[in-house]
Order: structure tokens, then C-alpha cells, then sequence
């Protein structure tokens, strides 16, 4: 058995915007975290089989938005749950426009 899988995305900026700095996800609720690379690429893990909420933090401000189907939101609420049994992929994003 596996000790943990890997969840991973691409995190774009808002139009006519740079990717910012100091960008990272994580999952809720655990110290798994990975900081985006200068390209975007984030990937969280070993995190064991479970279910799960994204986020995305802007370390220097402490904003933080989450993962949802439908884009990233601010709202915790309207994020979307996330199962995990493999590694996976595909959890992008584009950044708020005031990031």
C-alpha cells in the first residue's frame, strides 16, 4: 500500500497579470503544503486516500481561495470536495485578478 498519493494542478494569472510570488496549495485541515513554481505547477503530497479541500494561499498577504469545478473562489462554502484514492491531476486555476 502506497504511503500517499500526490494531487496536483497549474495555477494561471488573471488577465493581463503576472503569477505572483509566494504562491502555494494545500489541502484543509493538514500541513501539506507546496509553493506554486514560477511557471504555476503545484503538487501537494503524500497526502493519504481521503476526502479532501484545496487551497490556495498568497503567503505575503495571507489571502487564500479554494479550489471549486466551476474556477477558484473565495467563498469555503462553494469549494468543491475532492476524493483522493490515486494520484491525480488537474486541479487549475486562475488567480484572482487583485492577486
Amino acid at each position: 500500500m502506497p504511503l500517499g498519493y500526490f494531487i496536483g494542478g497549474w495555477l494561471s494569472p488573471a488577465p493581463g497579470k503576472a503569477l505572483p510570488p509566494n504562491v502555494g496549495a494545500g489541502v484543509c485541515g493538514s500541513a501539506n503544503l507546496a509553493e506554486a513554481t514560477s511557471a504555476g505547477e503545484y503538487r501537494i503530497g503524500p497526502v493519504p486516500a481521503g476526502v479532501y479541500i484545496l487551497s490556495i494561499v498568497k503567503y505575503d498577504t495571507g489571502q487564500i481561495v479554494y479550489w471549486s469545478s466551476s474556477g477558484l473562489t473565495a467563498d469555503p462554502n462553494a469549494a468543491t470536495s475532492i476524493t483522493i484514492s490515486s494520484t491525480t491531476g488537474g486541479f487549475d486555476g486562475q488567480l484572482p485578478s487583485d492577486w
